[in-house]
């Protein structure tokens, strides 16, 4: 064990540069454990207020409850900032937080804010056991000298490692790390929020059939994320075309839920294509709206050239949804089975992309046969096998 524990809870500390959607409801889950004393630690208010993202070209702000449920503190900042960097924003306290309680680990979410590797240092320092949680991937790793001795380093000294994929693990153990430090804390969605009856989904689906002037019997493929190169985008919408060429018999409607700089590309695209009728962009959606596209959707395709995990998958499985993904996606060798929930494409393929497409959607039964296996297939990725992972790094012997 990292300490004699028996009389009283671990005494857990995290730190994150802001608060971030989908890990909300894993921290409401630690901090209602008894057997943990849990406080998160904040650099930015950044994603808390309405702010602007560069990505998605617009003001965004979260429709879902960020900071209920658990023990949180903001740093206090050195100069007033609203941006979200490398630097930004600079904020002092960290060597009191790490001394205030004697901590019997503290929880690191990345390192892509100063302030984050300051902790890791600190907390090094003051041999407090560090754990180390990120989605970095082989597939998404550029090689960077300095960068490289940082991160031996760093899973050197880490006494858990919490990989969130099977991916994520390969890319700890190509670092040197060792069995004994690694605990799996996949990364995952809150599924129950994506889920809805049949009942609740017909009346989804009649109204946003609707909405939308959809065929009721077409069959819906759903694009969600930025509209940004590296999402590529416009390989789904050039298979898209592709395939109602050769099925042009075959009701079928492609959505991007999402909005970015290559908007403008797809748009003129969907025109020189006469799309218009098949093709709908339905802007930036918030979760409580997007949950309802997932619910209708039949198909979800992400195409990414880069993804280091790849959560909407998560979502689309949730919600019942085949998945197509790239095998560039650091989710897909664990989430997407072929021929059983859908299928894997070779990455900036247009020919991989357009012929699994064509196949996936060739037969309606099996289609919905393999929405069904997606969510049989994600039920595992859950919140409580996060906390399985975090107690079990706690419990855990491992030695630095």
């Amino acid at each position: 064990m990292l300490k004699e524990n028996s009389k009283r809870p671990y005494k857990l500390a995290y730190f994150v540069t802001h608060p971030i959607p989908y890990q909300a409801p894993l921290l409401r889950k630690i901090a209602n454990k008894d057997s943990i004393d849990f406080k998160t630690f904040i650099i930015s208010d950044h994603t808390v207020r309405p702010y602007f993202d560069k990505d998605f070209n617009q003001i965004t702000k979260w429709d879902t409850p960020l900071l209920e449920g658990y023990n949180h503190v903001f740093f206090k900042k050195i100069f007033k900032t609203s941006k979200l960097g490398f630097f930004t924003p600079f904020v002092y306290g960290i060597s009191k937080a790490l001394k205030e309680e004697n901590w019997d680990a503290v929880w690191v979410h990345g390192y892509n804010h100063f302030s984050l590797i300051i902790v890791l240092f600190l907390a090094s320092l003051y041999k407090i056991p560090i754990f180390f949680r990120a989605e970095s991937t082989l597939l998404a790793t550029k090689p960077n000298f300095f960068k490289d001795i940082f991160i031996r380093q760093l899973v050197r000294y880490a006494s858990a490692l919490l990989y969130v994929s099977s991916l994520n693990k390969e890319y700890y153990l190509d670092y040197g790390a060792r069995e004994k430090q690694l605990f799996f804390t996949p990364y995952a969605v809150d599924n129950d929020f994506y889920k809805y009856t049949n009942e609740e989904k017909k009346k989804i689906s009649g109204r946003l059939i609707k909405e939308n002037d959809i065929d009721e019997e077409a069959t819906i493929i759903l694009f969600v994320g930025k509209l940004i190169d590296r999402k590529n985008p416009l390989l789904l919408l050039e298979a898209f075309h592709q395939l109602i060429n050769k099925q042009p018999r075959n009701k079928m409607v492609l959505m991007f839920a999402g909005t970015g700089p290559d908007l403008e590309l797809i748009e003129n695209k969907i025109k020189h294509y006469n799309l218009d009728s098949t093709v709908k962009i339905l802007g930036f959606k918030n979760e409580r709206e997007l949950r309802e596209y997932y619910a209708i959707a039949n198909l979800l395709v992400l195409p990414s050239k880069e993804e280091t995990f790849g959560l909407v998958i998560n979502e689309a499985m949730s919600a019942s949804t085949a998945i197509i993904a790239s095998d560039k996606i650091g989710s897909s060798k664990d989430l997407v089975i072929n021929g059983i929930n859908g299928f894997i494409f070779k990455s900036e393929n247009l020919e991989s992309l357009t012929a699994i497409l064509e196949k996936t959607l060739s037969n309606k039964e099996t289609l919905l046969d393999m929405a069904d296996k997606s969510e049989e297939i994600i039920k595992d990725w859950n919140y409580e096998k996060d906390l399985e992972g975090i107690i079990s790094a706690l419990d855990s012997d491992y030695k630095k």
